[in-house]
């Protein structure tokens, strides 16, 4: 449904029902022969003109990646992970609505570029106001005393479906209560 809303925002028309596009992705992790892995589901305007009007651009491609994933070394699941504060802000909600889900990720791979350059594999990125917002990738979770605080997405953070699981189903499960409010830098040191 993220998809469908985002297409929405932006003026684009898949051309799919999400009935098809859902039988779309069955096929491609069948292909794949895929059990536990990724899958990114995108959304083009397609063949156009160059330049930047999207309404040139007559029929919408979608496609499917299925693939493992893996992001980090084993170890740093299990063992944590140093990271690096960004210099880079996340971009000003203003600028680029975080609900939408894009391929725009170039402010995030700035940042991840000065994580590398740091010797590390990931950063934490804070809003314009300084404020935590989330990482070059992933959103983030400060848990303590079995409360589990995680930015509100009104700092400019992505509506993550994978934040959303931790906080409707997982947290829950493990009884452990959520805060969604602003973070500082120093309650994450």
């Amino acid at each position: 449904v993220r998809i469908f809303e985002s297409a929405a925002a932006i003026r684009l028309q898949p051309g799919y029902s999400i009935d098809e596009i859902e039988e779309i992705v069955r096929e491609a992790v069948s292909v794949n022969e895929q059990k536990d892995g990724y899958i990114r589901l995108v959304f083009t305007r397609g063949k156009g003109t160059l330049g930047l009007n999207p309404f040139l651009c007559p029929t919408a491609t979608v496609f499917v990646i299925v693939e493992d994933i893996k992001l980090y070394p084993d170890e740093m699941y299990n063992d944590g992970m140093s990271i690096v504060v960004a210099k880079r802000p996340r971009v000003p909600k203003e600028c680029l609505d975080p609900k939408v889900k894009s391929l725009n990720y170039l402010n995030n791979i700035l940042a991840k570029i000065e994580a590398i350059d740091a010797g590390v594999l990931e950063a934490l990125m804070l809003n314009q106001d300084g404020e935590v917002a989330e990482c070059t990738g992933d959103n983030i979770f400060v848990i303590k005393d079995n409360q589990i605080a995680t930015p509100p997405t009104s700092v400019g953070i992505l509506h993550g479906i994978t934040r959303r699981l931790v906080i409707e189903e997982i947290a829950r499960a493990l009884e452990y209560e959520v805060q969604e409010r602003k973070i500082t830098l120093e309650e994450v040191y």
